[in-house]
């Protein structure tokens, strides 16, 4: 039993000392919470559920709508340049009745429309796939019309925030859909803005050069001596009764005084025989008749005179504009001599965005209408 005690002894004292030589490993110091930093970066979800499967028809639509949308802008044929050609005014404002333009409302319309019933009750994520639908597109036809790029890109951009926000809709109804409509066609009126501001001041020289010489060239149609005439009598307001005003019998009583009418009456005889007193009743008899029957006469040959020297001027001011005689040089130095027209030149592509902007916001107030009837009769299928 001894011997055993002091073996058990030795045992225990030998594994002492090797775990002694081996001390355990101590566990990972855990960070504070303090010094924890968190990095949350948001997802974009798309589900390929049978949901979206329902409706990827409908995003082929969207994009064959859309291309329909680009073709029939460009068939409208509005280009910048037709702002400032002045004969051609009247045509340019023509296009907005034209049956490519008409069409171009209803597709782009049901483009909206259908835009944003793809995003309704879908994840944003799968209502941006909008913006690759349409954004190809819209690349691919560069190549045909390379100078509406800018217009197209700002069309797929219009559509994909159209579906963006259907997808916010918790239920489509006729204030909604007027408010989703008028949100995305304002961000469309700012980048119409935008655009015509940035195609207008890179060739601001030119087309300020073009809009002047288009006036010159309004000036010298076939009606201008016409027209120039009739401006010049307006400016001139002469008439009969103004003339009377100026010369009345009294002036005229006083030009013809007593030396004018005795050394008109004395190469007659009788009157250079008769009495003073008798001279002096002879003209006044006279004066009185020649104020009686010649003012009116005297009023009529004034104002025809007034009228054709009227005439001439304009006659000889439309010579010289069609001659060349006032160039369209010329003409810029007397607009910038106005300060208003000075101020207008100086902002004339700010004044171009805001006109086009103008006239903009009333096609897509059509188009805010047309597509919130469109996006509750797609609600009511």
């Amino acid at each position: 039993m001894g011997l055993r005690t002091q073996k058990e002894i030795r045992e225990r004292e030998a594994q002492s000392a090797l775990i002694a030589s081996h001390p355990p490993a101590q566990p990972a110091l855990q960070p504070s919470p303090g010094r924890q930093i968190a990095v949350t970066i948001p997802s974009v979800t798309i589900s390929f559920g049978s949901g979206l499967r329902k409706r990827l028809p409908l995003l082929i639509i969207i994009a064959v709508l859309f291309v329909f949308c680009c073709i029939l802008f460009d068939k409208a044929s509005f280009t910048t340049r037709d702002l400032f050609d002045m004969p051609r005014l009247a045509f340019t404002v023509g296009k907005l009745y034209s049956l490519s333009f008409g069409l171009f409302l209803v597709m782009f319309s049901l483009a909206l429309a259908f835009a944003a019933y793809f995003g309704y009750r879908q994840t944003a994520g799968t209502a941006l796939l909008v913006l690759p639908a349409t954004l190809v597109p819209a690349l691919l036809l560069y190549l045909m019309t390379p100078a509406l790029v800018l217009v197209f890109v700002a069309f797929s951009f219009a559509l994909a925030l159209a579906s963006v926000m259907g997808s916010r809709l918790e239920k489509i109804s006729l204030s909604r859909a007027w408010t989703l409509f008028n949100v995305c066609l304002l961000i469309l009126l700012i980048a119409t803005f935008g655009i015509m501001f940035m195609k207008v001041n890179a060739h601001k020289a030119e087309y300020t050069s073009v809009f002047f010489t288009n006036v010159i060239q309004a000036m010298t149609q076939k009606n201008a001596t016409t027209a120039l005439a009739t401006a010049c009598l307006d400016a001139v307001p002469l008439d009969r009764g103004t003339i009377a005003n100026a010369v009345s019998k009294d002036d005229m009583r006083a030009f013809l005084s007593d030396d004018l009418l005795r050394s008109a009456l004395s190469k007659d005889p009788s009157f250079a025989v008769m009495s003073p007193a008798n001279q002096t009743v002879v003209m006044g008899a006279v004066r009185e008749q020649l104020i009686t029957s010649g003012y009116n006469s005297f009023i009529d040959a004034e104002y025809n005179l007034t009228v054709k020297y009227k005439a001439q001027a304009a006659d000889q001011l439309s010579r010289q504009v069609s001659t060349g005689y006032i160039s369209s040089e010329k003409v810029k130095q007397i607009a910038y001599s106005s300060p208003p027209l000075k101020l207008l030149y100086l902002n004339f592509p700010l004044a171009v965005a805001v006109t086009v902007t103008a006239a903009a916001s009333l096609v897509f107030f059509l188009l805010t209408f047309l597509a919130m009837v469109e996006l509750l009769l797609l609600a009511k299928l």
